[in-house]
């Protein structure tokens, strides 16, 4: 028990109900690579604990420490204007429903903002790393059996990322997402033992080829982009410029090697370098879709036109513009900034953007972090900040707003969760 304790971090002197809003969100972070439904009920079940505990003390005449940061309260600002946007759709039942996928953007600041805790995030890296280590193991082990019955390759894109019901991208984020707290992890702990070393190595190439073989276009080259500059940064302090340029140099020599040799990868980089598939001449559905969307953004109303009328007005402009795949798969946006835009029209998306912006500023490297060699370790200056240092924070904000470019990432709870938990947890610290 005591080398758990150990492992986990639990400081000695944790209260009771601290621990476990600590395990509770641990648990959210668990579950959400392994079951949309479960990490949806742990929200919940967090949630109804804070307001449990908030009431307690309410009641025991204690007046509960609650504190959010500016970008918690702009999270809960954004889920209000959707929220109001029900009164003015037209659908206004079909509204209701698509603001379930939008409440953790109210639910994840309160969790942190609620019986305020510096410390209360503190097991959400190692949970999530775990979580993601469970669920590649389990998509690797079902499509292997797949494989072996049917015949059929399953080790590859949308096969692969549906055994548990997840979009390649949104899988392949958090696989990135877990790397850069596992680089984090290793340049607080400065170590060098193999013992230490081997089983993050391990679990760092497992995810990496598991990456390759979803080939989410977007999420791969900006997550892989974003991944060799936080590793460059961590060499570049202990080996010096040359030598960190050459293991970079070599790395990416091993990773597009690796890429092109997975026949799926290759084919979907060289459909994305061509423009078109081989031997066909199909019209590029992301442009049509982007073309569909702003020109009704064009026609917009200040406040939009509501949450629950977007999607049947993309799919109205797909038929009147004759697009044919957009139209037969009902797709949306694919821009989280054209979809908000849409949706809350220019107060949502002002309010969005300033989020993004916010959480950007905060965790941009200033005077406050410092990285110097010193024996072979990295020196951190910083905050006291329990909640996994501000480099994985800046780069997890670089590479959804990357990828918000591509997708519209909010709209199913999978994503939104994701992005709700970290954002709050990454921005919850005064």
């Amino acid at each position: 028990m005591k080398r758990l304790s150990v492992f986990l971090q639990i400081p000695e002197t944790t209260e009771p109900v601290e621990f476990r809003k600590s395990l509770l969100l641990a648990s959210i972070a668990l579950l959400l690579p392994l079951s949309r439904a479960l990490a949806g009920l742990a929200v919940a079940a967090a949630i109804l604990h804070e307001l449990f505990f908030l009431a307690v003390s309410l009641h025991k005449g204690r007046k509960p420490l609650i504190r959010f940061s500016v970008p918690l309260k702009a999270s809960m600002l954004l889920f209000a204007l959707y929220f109001v946007s029900l009164f003015y759709a037209d659908d206004f039942i079909f509204s209701w429903h698509k603001l379930e996928t939008k409440l953790c953007l109210l639910f994840c600041p309160l969790l942190f903002g609620l019986n305020y805790s510096p410390s209360a995030g503190r097991y959400i890296p190692k949970a999530f790393i775990l979580g993601n280590l469970l669920a590649v193991l389990y998509s690797l082990g079902a499509a292997g059996l797949d494989t072996f019955s049917t015949g059929v390759n399953h080790f590859h894109y949308m096969k692969l990322s549906a055994y548990l019901h997840l979009h390649p991208t949104v899988f392949s984020l958090y696989l990135f997402v877990s790397l850069f707290f596992l680089l984090d992890e290793w340049a607080r702990s400065g170590e060098f033992k193999w013992t230490f070393l081997l089983p993050r190595l391990v679990v760092a190439i497992l995810f990496l080829v598991f990456i390759l073989l979803l080939s989410a276009r977007m999420a791969m080259m900006s997550g892989f982009l974003l991944l060799g500059i936080y590793l460059f940064r961590l060499l570049y302090v202990r080996k010096g410029f040359l030598r960190s340029f050459g293991w970079m140099l070599l790395a990416l020599a091993l990773s597009s090697v690796a890429a092109w040799s997975i026949p799926s990868t290759r084919y979907r980089l060289q459909v994305l370098l061509q423009g078109e598939e081989h031997g066909k001449k199909e019209p590029n559905v992301r442009w049509e879709i982007w073309d569909a969307a702003t020109q009704l953004a064009a026609k917009a109303p200040f406040w939009g036109y509501g949450l629950g009328d977007v999607d049947t007005l993309l799919v109205r402009k797909y038929e009147e513009l004759d697009y044919c795949k957009p139209y037969g798969e009902r797709y949306n946006a694919h821009n989280q900034f054209l979809q908000t835009l849409l949706a809350t029209g220019w107060p949502g998306l002002f309010v969005f953007l300033s989020m993004l912006f916010l959480s950007l500023c905060r965790h941009f490297p200033k005077g406050k972090i410092e990285l110097s060699a010193q024996r072979g370790k990295i020196v951190t200056r910083q905050q006291p900040f329990q909640s996994g240092g501000r480099l994985p924070a800046l780069f997890f904000m670089l590479l959804l707003s990357i990828n918000f470019l591509t997708e519209s990432l909010l709209e199913t709870q999978q994503s939104l969760i994701f992005f709700a938990l970290f954002y709050s947890y990454f921005t919850f610290c005064d």
